[in-house]
């Protein structure tokens, strides 16, 4: 996972696949951005950022007033992220850290985002913990991972070109 993950390359052609191929009209960022009901004041963690781009394919839609940290702990990962939504823009702050030990306060976030991120922690119990201790009592855990039959047809096409290619 750290080679795989050290910056966002893999990460975004994987975007890319699924922005070119997807049967979902609107798109998988645009629509998890509706689901967060960000509004001016909020304060929000997003825990494993990726390459940014739930900001990116959103940065119209973003209200002034908000604060946004983005974590990772891949540093090349957020390196990228930074790049890619740019440093100039106050709302967003970048931390490397393991999300099983948030190094914020409690009850310091409104929402708490973990795009895809759950499925590579050792100890899921312990990241919930460490999201409720710095989610606010009526703070909200936006949270997705995908099933065991996600981009089957992709593995089956890879599987018949090159057997010793596996795809998590």
């Amino acid at each position: 996972l750290k080679t795989q993950y050290q910056n966002a390359s893999n990460i975004s052609v994987r975007i890319n696949l699924h922005r070119l191929y997807s049967q979902n009209e609107q798109g998988w960022f645009p629509w998890l951005y509706g689901q967060t009901g960000l509004r001016r004041g909020m304060k929000v963690l997003e825990a494993g950022c990726g390459d940014g781009t739930l900001w990116t394919d959103n940065r119209e839609r973003l209200p002034q007033g908000v604060e946004i940290v983005l974590s990772d702990i891949s540093e090349g990962m957020l390196r990228d992220a930074r790049r890619a939504v740019g440093s100039s823009d106050g709302r967003f702050s970048y931390r490397v850290f393991d999300c099983h030990q948030i190094p914020y306060e409690e009850a310091r976030f409104d929402l708490v985002i973990a795009n895809h991120v759950l499925f590579y922690c050792e100890d899921i119990r312990q990241v919930c913990r460490e999201v409720s201790r710095v989610l606010k009592p009526v703070g909200r855990f936006l949270c997705s991972t995908y099933g065991k039959n996600h981009m089957k047809e992709v593995s089956k096409l890879v599987q018949r070109f090159e057997e010793r290619i596996v795809m998590s």
